[in-house]
């Protein structure tokens, strides 16, 4: 059998199963052949396909068809192009955040300064590692409450190699304790109210602490109290947020920041998703 045979084999077996996507069967065949991506696949459907790689995919699937997210399946998931380690101790990193990231390392590998940023709400580890290999001149701080989502996001860290300083506590709060200061906070805090908002396989598996909040934006207001402890003459804070979270956030600025305007960016789905501000003392 060709691998091209086996992947139509398998869309065929899986096809009852609204969990498995030809993008899944794609995944599934990545890890168990050792192909790089989607696109390297389908160069090599002439070649073969032994027995066992075809068992090997089948379990992967069977697995997915429970409900089970295949990145829990495989034990990792790509991030910007690096490979994190995920269990259900951590959010699957999403797209949406990727966004985030990879307009920081745009913005801040053309201004090159030394700058400390922390990523508050670590989960995996995926925003501060990604920062950190990519933009070697920083210094890159993670905090997390968790401490089973800690650990996930170190083993990351040693795994690929990047330089993060990784501390337990309540957002902020370790920080403040040690008096460290920052140029740049970034947070992807729980934020979302309702649970009829969250797909089944997300709400069955993933950590509901990470994403379930009433109200959603109880964790940011807690946030923007402490970000005045740890910033140096000016801080720039940059958060994902949930789309009708963005009225709310100007008020809280407003309320607790003094600051008038913040800057709004919108997804690539064209939701409001991100928001910046810049304080001065």
């Amino acid at each position: 059998m060709t691998i091209k045979e086996a992947f139509f084999f398998l869309k065929n077996k899986y096809e009852k199963y609204e969990e498995i996507s030809e993008a899944i069967i794609s995944l599934a065949m990545q890890e168990i052949l050792e192909i790089k991506n989607h696109g390297n696949l389908i160069l090599k459907f002439d070649k073969k396909i032994s027995p066992s790689s075809l068992e090997e995919i089948i379990d992967i699937l069977d697995e997915v068809s429970k409900g089970l997210p295949i990145q829990y399946v495989l034990g990792h998931t790509s991030f910007l192009n690096l490979e994190f380690y995920v269990d259900s101790n951590v959010l699957i990193p999403r797209p949406e955040t990727e966004e985030l990231v990879d307009y920081l390392i745009k913005k801040y590998s053309m201004i090159k300064k030394p700058f400390t940023f922390v990523d508050v709400g670590t989960g995996s580890g995926a925003i501060a590692i990604s920062l950190a290999k990519k933009l070697k001149y920083l210094r890159v701080l993670a905090t997390d409450d968790d401490e089973k989502a800690l650990q996930v996001a170190m083993h990351n860290a040693s795994m690929l190699d990047a330089k993060v300083e990784f501390y337990l506590g309540d957002l902020l709060q370790p920080l403040i304790e040690k008096d460290i200061k920052v140029d740049v906070v970034i947070a992807n805090l729980p934020y979302i109210e309702n649970e009829e908002d969250v797909e089944p396989i997300v709400l069955n598996n993933e950590p509901k602490h990470a994403y379930l909040i009433k109200p959603g934006h109880i964790l940011y207001e807690k946030l923007f109290k402490q970000v005045k402890n740890v910033m140096q003459d000016e801080l720039d804070i940059y958060l994902e947020i949930h789309h009708d979270q963005k009225e709310i956030m100007h008020k809280l600025c407003l309320d607790i920041l003094n600051v008038s305007t913040i800057e709004c960016k919108k997804d690539m789905s064209g939701h409001d998703r991100f928001v910046h501000i810049h304080l001065c003392k």
